[in-house]
């Protein structure tokens, strides 16, 4: 799956809020392993891309709700993305069930 950016899945807005942002990505991320046949249960790793070292706490905090038993292995850099209202993008590897 290519990286999800934390544009509204389907305002296409983005938020200034990284909670946010990152809720928005999950959204969309699940919405598409959904469409694939698979679930966020499935997803093996996952890559993260913070714009800010000082999101990471509130990111964690959101990213915890999806992925509240099920740890995928979890790759995070911190970088400057393509626009700067962009605070995330996750990228995430999924396996499909039979």
């Amino acid at each position: 799956m290519a990286g999800q950016t934390g544009r509204h899945p389907t305002t296409g807005k983005v938020s200034r809020d990284v909670r946010e942002q990152t809720r928005n990505v999950l959204e969309r991320i699940k919405l598409i392993l959904e469409a694939a046949g698979t679930s966020m249960e499935n997803v093996l790793t996952v890559t993260t891309h913070l714009t800010k070292r000082e999101d990471l706490a509130a990111y964690n905090e959101e990213y915890a709700k999806y992925f509240p038993t099920n740890k995928p292995a979890r790759t995070m850099v911190e970088v400057m993305l393509n626009s700067p209202e962009l605070l995330v993008e996750i990228t995430v590897t999924a396996g499909i069930p039979d």
